[in-house]
C-alpha cells in the first residue's frame, strides 16, 4: 500500500510550485483540491476499475491547513475577516490524525520578513485596503501567526514525529536541490519533472496601486446585495491582477514609493522572535537562521 503525505503550506511557501510537482511525479497521486489523489468518492471507485500504477504516496495538500478558516475557498469580498482560531488549528489536526493516522506530513515554512510581505500580496489580491505596516502591527500580537513552533508541536505530537519541515528559502534559490532533498526524505526513485514557477506575487507598484484602488471601490455609496456584487467582482480583477495594465499607467505619471520588505519596522519584526525554535538545529535551517530570528 502506499503512504499518504499531507501538506499542510504555508501561503506563499510554494504551495503551488510544490502541487505542480506532486500532479506530475510518476510515483505521486495526487488531485488538486482532492484527498489522497482522489478529487471525490466516485474518482476513488473510477481509479479502483483502472489498471494499477506503482504509486509510492497519495498525496494531499492545502496551505490553508494550518491556518483554518471559514472562508477558506471563497473568492469574494471578506475584507479582513480572514483570522483563525487555535481551537480551529488543533481541530483540523486532530481530524487528519484520526482519518490518517500513518501519514508523513510535510510543512514548509517561509522567514517572517519575507511571509509579511508575501502574505500582504494575497491579502491585496482578495480586495484589502490597508497599508502593509498597519497590518502588520496588528497582526503581531496575534500569536499563531507564522507561529511555526506551535504547528511543528501539534503535528509532531498527532503523528509520532513523522513531519519533515523544509525552508521556502531553499526553494527559492535552489529548487533542484529542494527537491532532491524531498525525494531523499520520501524515498523516492527519481526527482520527477522541475514545474516553473508560479504564482508571483504582485509587483511593488501593484502593491501600492490596489489598497488604494480598492479603497475607492469601497468608498462607493452602494448598499446591500448591490455592493457585494460590486465588491465580490473587483476581487475577481484583483485576484487575478486585471488591473496591471492601468496601474503601470498611473505607476509613470505618478511615481510611487515601492511597497517592500523595508516597510516593517525591524522593532515590528523583532515580535515574531520565538515562534521559529522548532526549526533550530535543523540542517536545512542553517544558512537562513535570520529569516526565522534564530
Amino acid at each position: 500500500m502506499p503512504g499518504h503525505l499531507i501538506h499542510i503550506g504555508y501561503a506563499k511557501a510554494g504551495s503551488t510550485f510544490l502541487q505542480e510537482w506532486f500532479a506530475a511525479h510518476p510515483e505521486l497521486a495526487y488531485v488538486k483540491g482532492g484527498f489522497g489523489g482522489f478529487s471525490s468518492i466516485w474518482d476513488l471507485a473510477r481509479q479502483g476499475a483502472e489498471p494499477q500504477r506503482h504509486v509510492a504516496y497519495r498525496v494531499t495538500s492545502s496551505e490553508a491547513l494550518p491556518a483554518p478558516s471559514v472562508h477558506v475557498g471563497s473568492r469574494g469580498h471578506r475584507g479582513d475577516d480572514w483570522g483563525f482560531t487555535a481551537a480551529a488549528q488543533t481541530a483540523v489536526c486532530s481530524t487528519l490524525a484520526g482519518l490518517f493516522p500513518n501519514a508523513r506530513i510535510l510543512l514548509v515554512t517561509r522567514g517572517f520578513r519575507s511571509a509579511s510581505v508575501s502574505g500582504y500580496s494575497q491579502y491585496v489580491r482578495r480586495g484589502g485596503s490597508r497599508a502593509l505596516s498597519s497590518l502588520v502591527r496588528d497582526a503581531v500580537p496575534d500569536d499563531l501567526l507564522w507561529n511555526y513552533d506551535r504547528v511543528v508541536r501539534l503535528y509532531e505530537a498527532a503523528f509520532d514525529g513523522r513531519l519533515i519541515a523544509m525552508p521556502y528559502e531553499l526553494l527559492r534559490d535552489d529548487a533542484r536541490r529542494f527537491i532532491a532533498e524531498l525525494q531523499a526524505q520520501l524515498g523516492l526513485s527519481e526527482p520527477g519533472p522541475m514545474p516553473p514557477r508560479v504564482n508571483p506575487s504582485l509587483s511593488a507598484a501593484e502593491l501600492r496601486w490596489y489598497p488604494q484602488l480598492s479603497r475607492l471601490v469601497e468608498a462607493l455609496p452602494l448598499r446591500g446585495d448591490r455592493r457585494r456584487r460590486l465588491l465580490d467582482r473587483w476581487v475577481g480583477w484583483t485576484w487575478r491582477n486585471r488591473m496591471a495594465p492601468p496601474i503601470a499607467v498611473l505607476e509613470r505619471l505618478r511615481p510611487s514609493p515601492p511597497i517592500g520588505p523595508d516597510e516593517i519596522p525591524d522593532e515590528v519584526l523583532e515580535a515574531f522572535r520565538g515562534r521559529a525554535e522548532a526549526l533550530r538545529g535543523r540542517p536545512l535551517y542553517a544558512p537562513y537562521a535570520s529569516e526565522y530570528l534564530l
